[in-house]
């Protein structure tokens, strides 16, 4: 049992997360292509 309000900020703080690890990843695929294109 826990209060709505702590559950929000969690669910919150995992879909930022969830955001933040998609931008990166994608971020990395990018990086890596251009790395493979200036070889």
């Amino acid at each position: 049992m826990c209060s709505s309000v702590l559950c929000t900020k969690l669910r919150n703080a995992c879909k930022t997360l969830y955001f933040l690890k998609r931008l990166i990843y994608m971020f990395l695929r990018c990086f890596m292509t251009k790395k493979n294109y200036l070889d």
